[in-house]
């Protein structure tokens, strides 16, 4: 579970990693808790998760018998834990920019273009 938990993480899009090899001891700190803890969550959770992404990929958005909804753009994505995401995102190894709100002002007396 290891080293599947290491290809998950450092093959991940999420995140941009250093190989132990070129990591600084502080980034190898980090990145040993983050590989510890998504393994972890791998010899717990793997087996539903096989599960799942079975069912996903024969199509299925739907499962009545578990009452579960699966959205079909996820097929090709595995899960992080949130956790593990937590521990890379204070590392400074996280890449993609998470959605943000901004406060927005709106003018009502202004009429709508078309």
């Amino acid at each position: 579970m290891l080293i599947q938990a290491y290809n998950r993480l450092y093959y991940s899009t999420e995140f941009t990693l250093p190989t132990y090899a070129s990591a600084t001891s502080a980034q190898l700190i980090i990145l040993v808790k983050a590989q510890c803890e998504m393994s972890y969550y791998l010899c717990i959770h793997l087996e539903d998760e096989d599960i799942r992404k079975n069912l996903q990929a024969q199509a299925v958005v739907k499962a009545g018998v578990v009452k579960e909804d699966y959205k079909q753009d996820m097929l090709m994505q595995v899960p992080i834990p949130p956790f593990v995401y937590d521990i890379l995102k204070k590392g400074g190894f996280v890449t993609k920019t998470q959605f943000k709100i901004v406060e927005i002002e709106r003018d009502m007396n202004k009429g709508i273009k078309k």
